[in-house]
């Protein structure tokens, strides 16, 4: 095998090798992103309606109650 063969066989390995890292960390990213994300908006989502719930307890909401001890746990 002369070095040309060489040469293309070691690029066409570390071609799969970086696209199998790249793949990798792409789908890592995208999985944490993902997963932050979601943290985040339930958070957000909880915060946002403090005020409503708490509003609603004020005003004897038998639902407000039941929401406020859900978030309890």
């Amino acid at each position: 095998m002369g070095l040309k063969e060489t040469k293309k066989r070691s690029n066409g390995i570390l071609n799969e090798v970086f696209n199998a890292l790249y793949e990798r960390g792409y789908i890592d990213g995208y999985d944490r992103g993902y997963d932050n994300g979601y943290a985040d908006g339930k958070r957000s989502e909880i915060e946002n309606h403090n005020a409503a719930v708490s509003d609603g307890l004020r005003a004897g909401s038998s639902e407000c109650g039941k929401q406020m001890n859900r978030r309890k746990k």
